[in-house]
């Protein structure tokens, strides 16, 4: 099989993309803020919410799903360069996504019930579409086919086929689910062609390369939502949104050079987002209903509400991160003495 890395990147940064954390950690933060603002507001002020396509969720959303593919490619070529099988890096990922897919249907269950098991959030969309764009990454596909299978995955979308005669686990997996496969699959293929960016390594990446990209996205994905000419907003949301997310990419890599603090502080949550993800989930279900405040407050005080929780919850994730690191640290220094 052709290798995962073009000999371009035979010197494959190893260490972690802080801007890539910092993304990701930007995604944690509008998807905290946005959920216990919508979920205790009476009502969102129009210049937040244009038709339910919002500042918040399109972009977190956007940015999960693509740094989940940069992920995807960076961490499968660590292990390819460490010496390790094909077959073992496609072991990982089987359980890795597979895992994930679980416990995406376990939170559906936990927290709407039985009945809505197959609904198809936001973890088993970014689990399965893992496991269809690794098969990309194995076969050794190159950039122009990554970039022509998401560019195809995505006008897919577009088309909407004749859905009547799928059992609704599939047509929900494939189209009407909460987080569909077409089109969020087509940003995790496209995260590869980030996690390739990435790789290159600090001395061979253009900081502006992401934000060039960005420009005619947005530009297009504007023109098309007033234009709308296939009455999908979602999908013009999403150009948009992947448009903003390169160009905050490009500010994080950015500021790595002149102000590292300000990536570096994104990038705390962004390294425990799924443990943020399900816990804040779980307060929302639980503390947020118990409390009575759903749907219970005018829209200044939700917003006050919403941003000490997002607050608090970034505070929670960095002593956290400190806590498994200590405890990393010693479970190493252990295993050495002996």
């Amino acid at each position: 099989m052709a290798p995962v890395i073009s000999d371009g990147q035979s010197e494959l940064n190893l260490r972690r993309v802080v801007s890539l954390d910092a993304l990701r950690g930007l995604g944690v933060v509008l998807m905290i803020l946005w959920h216990f603002l919508t979920w205790t507001s009476r009502e969102i002020p129009g210049f937040l919410d244009m038709g339910g396509m919002s500042f918040g969720w399109p972009l977190a959303a956007t940015i999960f799903f693509t740094v989940s593919g940069a992920s995807l490619y960076l961490a499968s070529s660590r292990r390819i360069r460490l010496g390790q099988s094909w077959a073992k890096v496609r072991g990982h990922v089987l359980a890795r996504y597979g895992l994930l897919i679980l416990l995406g249907l376990a939170l559906n269950v936990l927290l709407a019930g039985l009945r809505r098991i197959w609904r198809w959030d936001v973890l088993e969309s970014i689990g399965a579409g893992n496991l269809l764009a690794y098969l990309l990454l194995e076969r050794g596909v190159g950039p122009a086919g990554v970039a022509g299978a998401s560019a195809l995955v995505f006008a897919f979308s577009a088309l909407k086929p004749g859905l009547s005669g799928l059992p609704a686990p599939v047509r929900n997996a494939l189209f009407t689910g909460m987080f569909p496969l077409f089109p969020w699959l087509s940003l995790v293929i496209g995260g590869i062609m980030l996690g390739r960016f990435a790789a290159a390594g600090a001395g061979h990446r253009p900081i502006l390369a992401p934000a060039m990209v960005a420009m005619p996205m947005i530009v297009s994905g504007i023109a098309l939502a007033v234009a709308d000419p296939l009455k999908d907003r979602l999908l013009f949301h999403i150009m948009i949104s992947t448009g903003i997310a390169l160009i905050a990419f490009s500010l994080f890599l950015f500021l790595e050079g002149r102000a590292a603090w300000i990536p570096a502080a994104f990038a705390v949550p962004g390294r425990v987002a799924l443990g943020i993800y399900v816990w804040h989930l779980l307060v929302v279900c639980m503390a947020v209903r118990f409390f009575h405040l759903e749907r219970a407050l005018a829209f200044p005080d939700s917003f006050a509400f919403s941003l000490v929780a997002t607050v608090l919850f970034i505070l929670a994730s960095a002593v956290w991160l400190k806590i498994r690191e200590r405890t990393v640290s010693s479970a190493v220094r252990l295993l050495r003495s002996r």
